[in-house]
């Protein structure tokens, strides 16, 4: 059974065993640099969320040999057990009082993403976009999240400054970050300060993201964040994309060939981090005279 033939039957066998009022239908979901997710939507009549589940995960299960009809109750009591919670409650994301609260930013990567930009609130940063979203932490399944949109602004009667301005303040402080050596991180418990690990014939790498490790990579804009990475790394640094959630800091060498860590980038988006998560193929330079990132 091919995916498509696979989701509409899905779609069918669910829906016969809910009642008449909620409506279940296939839904594709264009999600970071491109990707479309396809999942199940289930609308329930006089609620105003209405959640999504992913296909994707049960099809690989299916062709696994795992039975159809044992996938679909699996898929029915996911729904069952979560969709009356309307975590985020769509009422609290009506007003924009009690919606910026919970508003953050995340980065993605421009070109990858320029489709989607056109309907969204952004901020170019060299090749990457700073993007907003709504962050509700006590989600049954974990954090939930709901990408801001121009509809969510022109609803709210809220500027571009006004959300930069809210997301600037909440994100350190829901997302707060975190800096470990990466050796440290490969090797055992990662680091609970910002203390330099320099071990003989390893670069001194290190890893910033937030305490989440969900989509880190925005840590690097926090209020005086690249003088603190300055500090650690004793001066000019260069960071490497390491996916949406985190990012790589190594301090500067005259011996560092810039051509080679682009390489590294390249060959680690293109092998192990999926389409996704990828944030950039670039190398970025922290200029101590400019106090500022290059793309390099």
């Amino acid at each position: 059974m091919e995916f498509q033939e696979f989701m509409l039957a899905m779609a069918h066998g669910v829906q016969r065993e809910l009642p008449g009022d909620v409506e279940v239908r296939p839904q594709a979901i264009r999600k970071n640099n491109g990707v479309v997710l396809q999942g199940l939507l289930f609308h329930k009549e006089g609620q105003k969320s209405a959640p999504t589940i992913y296909l994707e995960p049960y099809y690989q299960a299916y062709l696994k040999g795992e039975d159809f009809f044992e996938l679909a109750n699996q898929i029915l009591s996911c729904y069952q057990t979560y969709a009356w919670e309307e975590v985020p409650r769509a009422e609290h994301f009506l007003h924009y009082e009690t919606a910026k609260e919970t508003v953050v930013y995340k980065l993605v990567n421009y070109r990858q993403n320029a489709e989607l930009l056109k309907e969204i609130p952004h901020l170019p940063y060299l090749d990457l976009a700073l993007v907003f979203y709504s962050l509700f932490v006590h989600a049954p399944l974990g954090p939930a999240t709901i990408l801001i949109r121009n509809t969510h602004l022109d609803m709210w009667g809220v500027s571009h400054s006004r959300l930069y301005q809210d997301a600037k303040e909440n994100t350190p402080r829901l997302l707060r970050p975190q800096i470990s050596s990466l050796w440290e991180a490969l090797d055992g418990p990662e680091a609970e300060g910002e203390q330099s690990v320099h071990q003989e014939g390893r670069p001194p790498f290190y890893v910033l993201t937030n305490q989440e490790h969900v989509n880190g990579a925005a840590s690097l804009l926090y209020p005086d964040m690249l003088e603190r990475c300055a500090a650690l790394c004793r001066g000019e640094f260069f960071v490497l994309p390491s996916s949406v959630h985190e990012v790589l800091l190594l301090p500067y060498s005259r011996r560092i060939e810039t051509g080679k860590l682009k390489a590294i980038v390249r060959e680690v988006n293109q092998k192990q981090v999926s389409l996704q998560e990828t944030l950039s193929d670039l190398v970025y330079f922290y200029s101590r005279e400019g106090k500022k990132l290059l793309a390099l």
